[in-house]
């Protein structure tokens, strides 16, 4: 029987920047899955709205 494939997509806003090369590795690891893709999208916008 073949493995399922799947695919791990992550978002990202420019405010998670600082912590995304620690929080990333993690999450991926923790998945402990053979994924057939890695998406990584990361949210150029400006930042709106009260912070």
């Amino acid at each position: 029987m073949s493995q399922p494939t799947c695919s791990l997509s992550i978002m990202v806003a420019r405010t998670d920047i600082p912590f995304m090369m620690h929080t990333i590795p993690h999450l991926v690891r923790m998945c402990n899955f053979p994924f057939a893709q890695r998406l990584l999208a990361i949210d150029t916008a400006p930042l709106t709205g009260i912070r």
